[in-house]
């Protein structure tokens, strides 16, 4: 194949006037492990109370902000339960936590 040619087969990838069917590969991507935590843990969505949810508890005089918490956050949990931040700072449990 001459380097034309090669190069009418890239501009016929490029423009999508090729014959030859495209095969999809996965990639497959470490899970995010905060600098500090040990791995093997996952990312996980925590529902909880915070400022938000109490805002509306005060505003609207519902009193169950505990049931139904309207903040949320995504956080790294270790194979021991420890929470932590994206950052790799260990992160309490948020009050009222959902999730975890």
């Amino acid at each position: 194949m001459t380097v034309s040619e090669k190069a009418e087969k890239i501009v016929n990838v490029v423009n999508g006037d090729d014959d030859e069917p495209v095969v999809p590969t996965a990639v497959a991507t470490a899970p995010y492990v905060p600098p500090g935590a040990p791995a093997g843990g996952q990312m996980v969505e925590i529902k909880y109370c915070g400022a938000l949810s109490w805002c509306i508890c005060i505003f609207t005089c519902i009193s169950c902000v505990g049931c139904c918490p309207c903040d949320q956050k995504e956080l790294y949990r270790a194979p021991n339960g420890q929470l932590y931040t994206k950052s790799g700072a260990i992160a309490a449990k948020p009050c009222f936590a959902q999730g975890i």
